[in-house]
């Protein structure tokens, strides 16, 4: 087993399967309502927020935490990777242990 030494704030690469561009584009549309739903309820103007873009299958450029984050329901046991592959390249910053 190799060793590799990355921090959590490092840009990673994946491609995204068709399931997993649908889970992302879901959660977004989650996140997003409720984060209207928030500042109205502190009468708050929820206009100046953009609808979240759609994201497509195909490359997908994000922080390693985050995409343990949005991606963490799917990256269970016995569930289908949202990565082609199930890989993730990480760009380190670090060099190799």
């Amino acid at each position: 087993m190799k060793k590799v030494s990355f921090n959590f704030n490092d840009m990673c690469e994946v491609m995204l399967t068709q399931a997993g561009a649908e889970f992302l584009n879901e959660k977004k549309n989650r996140d997003y309502v409720a984060l209207c739903e928030y500042m109205l309820s502190r009468k708050k103007d929820a206009n100046f927020l953009a609808p979240p873009k759609r994201i497509h299958a195909g490359e997908h450029r994000a922080q390693f935490w985050s995409l343990m984050s949005d991606f963490g329901p799917m990256l269970t046991a016995g569930v289908q990777s949202p990565f082609e592959g199930g890989l993730i390249t990480v760009n380190s910053s670090q060099e190799a242990a």
